[in-house]
């Protein structure tokens, strides 16, 4: 970071602040002032934004904080072109949905349950750790949002792009203290919201600081459930007419806020300056969540769901690094070290899935009584290891080499699942009756517990020891990664550049998966034997490949730049998890044990600049050809999940980023992008069907964002801030078609709910704060979703339309907030 002082008006330097994405202190118009500039090191070196020859948007720390922003889905509304759907605290969490330039082919929320077997097309990385996780954003410096295909520098999974969160270093300079915190109310909910953080910076000595972050919120549910199912003491379902235990349905209750939440956080950082040279930066952070079920409401209710059984998932999330950097004279060097575990357990309501599933009586007998919870563990494990040489100087020549290497694990256990009720129901007498019927032989099975085990061979579901158990999954993946890569910039002129970048990677990708699937006995077996329907499978690919990158620009004048980038990405391939053979559930041949990685193209040409003394801008015009896309799909029987490679895709558009100081005191970042994106071949994989020119999924065409901020010194020597910021998003699809393969007739037919198709109706959300600060404290009100905007980002569609439920936003919450600082 470097200080530069400037004596211009302040209309000027509120300029140079927007351009840069700098922190002004408050000034009147006659005076003088330090501006501190923010540096970027997204090209992995430090550079101003305006001199990057790339599409890229840096964000303050301070505009993070003025905007009351603290999760990654307020942020994406903050940075133009970056999209993500709003799944609240119980699902945000668990795979990336961040979208970029159009490059996305699953659905959103299909994707908010388990883990994606495909990595997401935009990297994030925690300061140097390349990692997911919706972090709790406080204490941060600033964020880096770098557009287009970023492969040669960040990888696999950087297709879309990359989003760095950088968190501030300690000071060995100063003790200082920051405490604050916020509480609030949300129309629709009789819980409150609250929050407290602090941050403290300790010099230990001249060459050792501490600094900690920590903090706790409470996030209240606004979510009514209107029939949640009533257990007894033993666990067991009561039942609507417990006279009739053949025929009666189940008893329900009512509750209100079910979606509320809570997380903790603890940050620990310490910075060691070895000597003039060399420093040492040790991290540790923790993150714990507890949510208690989906903000989902059923469609036609008003924030209400008729979801049978509650859904809480709790998290624990440790992350420990060590970056080590070292001026060695003719380059820089750094070593990041890290490694992170994420874990997860929760339960989830199978009840809608399950419907389906015994709508056929030789599943489930007619059971009339439909209820079934499926308990869920995953945890993703990873150590990284990075080294960069960066070229010292003012010469010619500058570049990047380096080396990665990433060793992740995941682990996936959906079990057990539970068909809550069903054991007992199955032996009474009678309860075969539907299936005796369906084999044209009334009376020939007097209980449906007799089917399974004469039939079947397979034992009664109350012989097993685990009475209600139907269904058991266990997933785990190993992924290594070995990469070299490069980045070489020649300055042809003052003016001039030309930059050429490669990456060569080599992959190892295994998958072990196990499930059980007792009902089924040994037809679903891997050895046609086993009676509790067991099937184990191993899988494993390797991959090497390399990606290119070039990139030129020109500066027109001092201040106008052009320039052009052409880029590959990639994200790698791997193992579907699958069996072989002749049971069941297996599939007739190994065409899809593995899966290829897919490739993007892109060419860009953009240009930014200044236009006078008030308003900086960029703008870019792109074209991504994405080949052999990835999606997640579902075997067909079985509902097992698996990738396959459809066809190509093509994304294309416009983005427009403009800051501008209106007045003195007021200043306005407006941001806009256009997306055409969509499919480019038709295909037919099991039962995912696609068709040439279909849109994809959670893509808006047009985005709009809008940020205004107003800033006066008053008399009293205190300072005002008025902060207005919103974002309009264009309607979408849900999936990539609204067409599957029926297997059963071997025809393409429309069934939107069975391919999860939808469009999602255009909306805006806006937010509004007043703060007052002094030299230490500062206070303020807010209001976040100004106009109660429902905002539905993400619709999962059920065959029966009983589950069928949105995603949506958080209704209008008016609040305080409240901060005070030690120095």
């Amino acid at each position: 970071m470097t200080k530069t002082v400037f004596h211009r008006t302040s209309l000027s330097a509120a300029l140079i602040a927007a351009i840069s994405g700098v922190h002004i202190a408050p000034a009147n118009a006659a005076q003088a002032f330090e501006l501190e500039e923010i540096m970027v090191t997204a090209t992995r070196r430090a550079q101003s934004v305006e001199d990057i020859p790339y599409n890229i948007s840096a964000v303050s720390g301070d505009a993070i904080a003025n905007a009351g922003v603290s999760d990654l889905q307020s942020l994406t509304r903050m940075i133009p072109g970056l999209t993500s759907a709003d799944l609240g605290p119980r699902a945000s969490g668990i795979n990336s949905n961040l979208i970029i330039r159009g490059l996305n082919t699953n659905s959103s929320a299909a994707s908010s349950t388990v883990p994606n077997l495909t990595v997401p097309l935009v990297s994030t990385y925690v300061d140097e750790t390349p990692m997911f996780v919706n972090l709790k954003l406080h204490d941060i410096e600033r964020v880096e949002v770098l557009r287009g295909p970023q492969g040669t520098l960040y990888g696999s999974g950087s297709m879309g792009g990359t989003l760095r969160l950088i968190h501030r270093k300690p000071d060995s300079q100063e003790t200082t203290a920051d405490v604050s915190g916020k509480l609030s109310f949300t129309d629709d909910s009789s819980e409150q919201n609250y929050s407290v953080d602090g941050v403290f910076n300790l010099p230990l000595s001249e060459d050792l600081a501490l600094r900690i972050g920590l903090g706790y919120e409470e996030v209240g549910g606004f979510i009514d459930a209107s029939q949640l199912a009533t257990f007894d003491a033993n666990g067991q379902p009561l039942l609507a007419s417990p006279e009739d235990p053949l025929n009666s349905g189940l008893a329900y209750h009512s509750a209100e806020d079910v979606d509320s939440a809570d997380l903790r956080y603890l940050r620990s950082s310490l910075l060691w300056n070895i000597n003039d040279d060399v420093e040492a930066l040790f991290t540790y952070h923790r993150q714990e969540e507890n949510s208690d079920d989906y903000s989902v409401q059923t469609t036609g209710l008003n924030n209400e769901h008729n979801l049978a059984i509650s859904s809480p998932l709790e998290r624990e999330v440790d992350l420990v690094s060590v970056d080590i950097s070292a001026d060695v004279g003719f380059a820089s060097f750094s070593s990041s070290t890290s490694y992170y575990d994420n874990e997860s357990q929760s339960l989830r309501d199978g009840t809608g899935f399950m419907e389906n599933v015994a709508a056929s009586p030789v599943t489930y007998g007619g059971f009339p009584r439909v209820l079934s919870s499926l308990t869920e563990s995953a945890r993703d494990r990873s150590l990284t290891q990075e080294f960069r040489l960066v070229s010292n100087g003012d010469g010619d020549l500058d570049w990047v080499v380096g080396a990665f290497y990433r060793d992740q694990r995941l682990g996936v256990t959906m079990q057990p699942q539970l068909m809550h009720g069903f054991a007992a129901w199955a032996d009474l007498p009678g309860s075969g009756a539907v299936i005796s019927d369906l084999f044209g032989a009334p009376g020939a099975f007097d209980s449906f517990a007799d089917f399974i085990m004469l039939y079947n061979g397979a034992p009664r579901p109350s012989d097993r020891s685990m009475a209600d158990y139907v269904f058991g999954f266990d997933r785990e993946v190993s992924f290594e990664d070995l990469a070299v890569f490069g980045e070489l910039t020649y300055h042809i002129t003052d003016a001039w550049q030309m930059t050429v970048g490669m990456r060569q990677f080599w992959q190892d990708f295994e998958q072990e998966l196990t499930q059980q699937l007792p009902i089924c006995g040994p037809y679903c077996s891997s050895d046609g034997l086993d009676p509790s329907g067991t099937l184990t499978v191993d899988t494993a690919a390797d991959f090497e490949d390399a990606i290119y990158k070039f990139n030129s620009s020109y500066d027109l004048n001092e201040n106008t730049m052009v320039y052009f980038t052409w880029a590959e990405g990639f994200r790698h391939g791997g193992a579907n998890g699958l069996a072989i053979g002749d049971c069941g559930l297996c599939e007739a041949d190994g065409s899809l044990l593995t899966f290829d990685s897919d490739n993007a193209t892109n060419i860009e040409a953009g240009v930014k600049g200044r236009l006078g003394d008030t308003t900086s801008y960029t703008f870019s015009l792109y074209n991504i050809d994405w080949q052999d896309v990835q999606l997640d799909a579902f075997t067909d029987p079985g509902a097992f999940p698996f990738v396959i490679n459809g066809g190509d895709a093509r994304s294309r558009g416009l983005e427009l980023e403009i800051n501008t100081q209106l007045t003195e005191n007021l200043s306005a970042v407006v941001g806009y992008g256009y997306v055409d994106a969509e499919l480019r071949d038709d295909f037919v994989v099991e039962r995912t069907v696609g068709e040439a020119g279909n849109r994809l999924p959670g893509v808006p065409e047009h985005q709009l964002s809008l940020s205004l901020d107003y800033f006066k010194q008053l008399d009293s020597g205190m300072e005002l801030h008025l902060h207005l910021d919103g974002f309009y998003r264009d309607q979408v699809t849900t999936t990539v078609s609204d067409k599957i393969y029926d297997s059963a007739i071997g025809q393409v037919v429309v069934d939107t709910s069975q391919a999860g198709f939808t469009v999602l109706d255009d909306f805006q959300v806006w937010n509004l704060s007043a703060n007052l600060s002094g030299d230490r404290w500062r206070a303020g009100l807010f209001v976040n979703n100004l106009g109660n905007e429902d905002g539905v980002s993400g619709q999962i569609l059920d065959q029966s339309q009983d589950y069928n439920r949105q995603y949506i936003s958080r209704p209008r919450t008016v609040g305080v907030s409240f901060g005070y600082r030690w120095e």
